[in-house]
């Protein structure tokens, strides 16, 4: 009697983590899906807002919309996680004024892929923040996402597009940032307070390049859509979905959720904006696409090979 009761206690768990899994996987998708609107709405305005602005008024928001679930935290602060948030507000600074200075130029599905490409930079600056050093499949695939940013950039004679170098330099800053995080949450188990204070970091180091920009262009129906999207719901919002529910699911599962994000903006910019698909885009892409999903593809294809046995 008392094992059918365990069997079924373990039954029962199992069936709630699977749906606890599969809605991770659900949210995780939809958190990908705003950052992939991003792209196009940034672009439109841009039309009508300064890059220094925009960001600035982004990350201003996305802190005060935080601020009310992390009130009764800040008793948690150390001295850790203000120069850890310290650090990746300045790299976070430079990764979305490069980004957003490039989209001004760049269309959505090319920016969204190059940006994307931050991932392949990730074990080859492991070993600086003392994490593990890449493998060959990581070299592998840095291969073939390097084959990729090129066909992607369409570089002539080694120069790249004005646009193009500062969305890549974007993507160079989003790396250092992933993974300085991953090291810091080696550290510092509050994901929430630490969400926080890296969206509030970020801000002086965007306010420098403010000076003599107005305002009050913000206030102008395509600036200030893009403005609040990004900053409540591509930026607050996905980052606590993120949070919470990333750890639900397996490293690969989450993986290839977001490497969706260019492909969600690829769409998108064409529903939004009719942004059309350059060959090279096209091309280019799909390596960069197969440059990010096959980690995940050989981890889980080990599983449950492993599994089986």
């Amino acid at each position: 009697f008392s094992l059918s009761v365990v069997a079924r206690e373990v039954n029962d768990y199992t069936l709630y983590f699977m749906k606890l899994s599969s809605k991770a996987n659900l949210y995780l998708t939809l958190a990908t899906l705003m950052w992939g609107i991003t792209f196009p709405l940034t672009r439109n305005a841009l039309t009508e807002v300064d890059p220094f602005v925009f960001v600035s008024l982004r990350f201003a928001l996305a802190s005060l919309v935080l601020r009310p679930s992390v009130w009764f935290l800040f008793h948690k602060t150390t001295r850790a996680m203000l120069f850890g948030s310290l650090m990746i507000g300045i790299l976070n600074a430079a990764a979305y004024l490069c980004q957003t200075i490039g989209l001004e130029t760049v269309h959505s599905a090319r920016a969204a892929f190059i940006t994307g490409a931050s991932v392949i930079f990730v074990p080859f600056l492991a070993p600086l923040f003392k994490l593990e050093k890449p493998s060959r499949l990581d070299k592998l695939c840095a291969l073939i996402g390097f084959a990729g940013l090129y066909v992607i950039m369409d570089i002539q004679h080694f120069h790249i597009a004005h646009g193009d170098l500062w969305v890549f330099l974007g993507a160079i800053s989003f790396s250092l940032q992933i993974t300085y995080l991953q090291r810091l949450n080696q550290i510092i188990a509050d994901y929430q307070l630490l969400t926080f204070y890296q969206l509030f970091f970020t801000l002086p180091f965007v306010l420098l390049f403010t000076r003599g920009h107005s305002f009050s262009e913000a206030m102008q129906p395509r600036a200030l859509e893009g403005i609040i999207f990004c900053a409540v719901f591509a930026t607050s919002l996905a980052y606590y979905l993120q949070n919470k529910y990333q750890k639900f699911t397996n490293a690969p599962k989450a993986a290839l959720i977001f490497a969706l994000e260019p492909v969600f903006a690829s769409v998108f910019g064409m529903l939004i904006n009719r942004e059309l698909l350059a060959r090279t885009t096209v091309y280019g892409g799909l390596l960069l696409l197969l440059s990010l999903v096959l980690p995940s593809l050989v981890n889980m294809s080990k599983e449950s090979s492993s599994s089986i046995k």
